[in-house]
C-alpha cells in the first residue's frame, strides 16, 4: 500500500509566478472586468476601489513594494521545492480547483485523472509556463484506487479519463 510521505500547499495566485514589474497588467486586466469580488461582495474595480479608499494602495503600487513583498514568496516557495525534491515521491497527488480551464460547461464536485500521462503545455497566460509541452506518466491504478475509496464513502466522482479536446492544455 502507498505510503505518503510529504504534504504541500501553495495557494492559487498568479503572481506568485510572475515577476513583480508585471504586476500592473493583472491591474489592467481587473480594471476591464464587469465583476470582481472582494470579501463577498461584487462590483467593478471603480466600486470596489471607492469602497476601500481609506486602505491607501498607492503607497503599494510601486516595483520597490512589489520587488519586497515577492521576496518572501519566492524563498517560501524555493523551500518547499527543496523539500518535495528531498521527499523523493514514487507518486504525486496534485488537488486543484478547476477555473473552467478543463471543465467548460460543467463542474464536477470531484473529477479524478485516470489517463496514462499527464500534459502540462503553456497555458494562455504566462504563469508558470512549461517552454514546451511537458508529458508525465500517470498513475492509473492509485487514481482507480482513490475513486473507489471515496465512491464507498459516498463521494460522486467524475473518471477523467482523457483530457477533454474543449481543453486548453490540448491545443
Amino acid at each position: 500500500m502507498p505510503e505518503i510521505v510529504f504534504g504541500i500547499a501553495v495557494p492559487h495566485s498568479g503572481m506568485l509566478g510572475q515577476p513583480p514589474k508585471e504586476w500592473p497588467e493583472d491591474g489592467l486586466r481587473d480594471r476591464a472586468k464587469d465583476e470582481l469580488w472582494y470579501r463577498n461582495r461584487a462590483g467593478t474595480f471603480s466600486e470596489l476601489a471607492n469602497h476601500r479608499l481609506g486602505e491607501n494602495f498607492e503607497a503599494h503600487l510601486t516595483i520597490e513594494e512589489h520587488t519586497a513583498r515577492s521576496m518572501p514568496c519566492a524563498a517560501a516557495l524555493n523551500k518547499m521545492r527543496k523539500a518535495y525534491e528531498a521527499a523523493k515521491p514514487d507518486v504525486v497527488v496534485i488537488l486543484g480547483k478547476d477555473q473552467k480551464e478543463v471543465f467548460l460547461d460543467m463542474m464536477p464536485s470531484v473529477a479524478v485523472y485516470t489517463g496514462e500521462e499527464t500534459y502540462n503545455d503553456p497555458p494562455q497566460r504566462k504563469v508558470y509556463p512549461a517552454e514546451h509541452k511537458v508529458t508525465q506518466p500517470g498513475c492509473t491504478d492509485l487514481a482507480v484506487h482513490i475513486i473507489k475509496s471515496l465512491e464507498k464513502t459516498s463521494f460522486d466522482i467524475a473518471d477523467l479519463m482523457q483530457w477533454p479536446p474543449i481543453s486548453w492544455l490540448m491545443n
